[in-house]
């Protein structure tokens, strides 16, 4: 990421292929990008499993129950194309986020170090 400042966005990113049979009987390949990641006040995570850790802390430790989001991107390609499409996905991901997302990485280290 680039605004507000320089940092890294955690992201799971999933790659998808599978055989699909057009109306026509003829059989062809399709591929798909699903990128995700978990956003709460002051933290971010691309792991459900440390997301919920840290739900639970919170909960435990400060009686917080942290309102999370999931944020995702989808998009269909052609096989082969799979680093084109996450090529853009990412431009978009750097201009779209800035835009919705309070929360960036230097904070939710900050947080997870408590």
């Amino acid at each position: 990421m680039t605004q507000p400042h320089p940092y890294d966005l955690p992201v799971m990113k999933m790659t998808v292929d599978r055989e699909v049979t057009l109306r026509s009987g003829a059989k062809t390949r399709q591929s798909a990008l699903y990128v995700f990641w978990f956003v709460a006040d002051q933290q971010l995570s691309a792991d459900h499993n440390e997301r919920m850790w840290w739900m639970a802390r919170d909960l435990i430790s400060k009686g917080i129950l942290q309102r999370w989001a999931y944020v995702s991107c989808f998009s269909t390609c052609l096989p082969g194309q799979e680093d084109e499409a996450y090529a853009r996905m990412r431009e978009w991901i750097v201009a779209a986020v800035p835009e919705f997302q309070l929360a960036t990485n230097q904070a939710a280290r900050m947080v997870s170090n408590r």
